[in-house]
């Protein structure tokens, strides 16, 4: 596992009505932020909403695997 996995997890990307959603589930909010805000840096600045929300059980993901009759 590189480091990358110890501090997220692509979930999905979602892409409609001119927007595009990445999800994550992240181990540390901050952490995220500072290695989000650095892999940006030197970019021009891009009209981003972030959303943090808790979901200790992944039932989002499982509601995803549902939707599209994924077996887990």
């Amino acid at each position: 596992m590189d480091g990358r996995e110890t501090l997220y997890l692509d979930v999905y990307s979602a892409t409609g009505n001119n927007l595009k959603e990445f999800a994550f589930y992240i181990a540390d909010r901050e952490h995220f932020m500072v290695n989000f805000n650095h892999a940006l840096h030197g970019h021009p600045a891009y009209p981003i909403e972030i959303n943090f929300y808790e979901d200790n059980e992944w039932n989002d993901l499982a509601k995803l695997h549902q939707d599209f009759g994924v077996d887990r």
